[in-house]
């Protein structure tokens, strides 16, 4: 059974033909259970547009359930309209599995970025990035624990200023950096975690492009 609750926020995402998941995603709640197999969500709205989602063409579900992300495919069998609402029934097919966050987003990288820890400013390199958290090189030694505020500008010239948690700590000899850390993203606004996510899927579908040489 989907363990999803009513209000629960929804990623939806069109599939190419290789069943590829697409960078471009579109955002929806769940409105209401029907059963183990069907759920009512609300009709994702882009530009102040309701998105006519296909009749019976199928898409990819990532469901923001508690502290997890749940994905699973899925196709719109019903329309409706109340009060002004524009409503979806969805068709859900199994098998339903847990999203690693870190695993489905990462993405490897060079990003020069900086963080305050204590009172200190510091430069380093991000190695990786996910929703979640990054991965990146520095040469200030701090302690798995710690807490930093990391200051990220991806290449689209869009700053996050998020603050972070240490979880572990390599010694490296990588030109002037000693250290490489992983961190995990401790407050950020799921609105932030949204754009990283979807630049991150931007950059793998280009990434994907030029390797097949398109």
């Amino acid at each position: 059974m989907l363990d999803v609750n009513i209000g629960d926020k929804i990623n939806i995402y069109s599939l190419e033909s290789s069943q590829e998941i697409q960078q471009q995603f579109y955002v929806s709640q769940v409105d209401q259970i029907i059963d183990d197999d069907h759920i009512r969500i609300l009709a994702p709205i882009q530009k102040g547009v309701i998105v006519p989602l296909r009749l019976y063409q199928q898409y990819q579900f990532i469901f923001y359930a508690n502290s997890s992300l749940i994905g699973c495919k899925g196709m719109v069998i019903k329309r409706s309209k109340k009060n002004n609402l524009h409503f979806m029934v969805m068709r859900l097919i199994k098998p339903f599995y847990k999203v690693q966050r870190r695993a489905f987003y990462r993405l490897e990288c060079v990003l020069p970025f900086t963080y305050i820890w204590g009172s200190q400013q510091v430069s380093g390199i991000i190695k990786d990035i996910s929703g979640g958290g990054i991965r990146f090189i520095s040469d200030q030694k701090i302690d798995c624990g710690d807490q930093i505020t990391c200051f990220i500008t991806l290449p689209t010239d869009e700053i996050f200023v998020i603050k972070s948690k240490v979880l572990s700590k390599e010694k490296i000899d990588v030109n002037q950096f000693s250290y490489e850390y992983r961190v995990k993203f401790i407050d950020v606004d799921i609105k932030d975690q949204d754009k990283i996510i979807q630049y991150i899927f931007e950059e793998q579908r280009k990434r994907r492009s030029q390797e097949k040489g398109l």
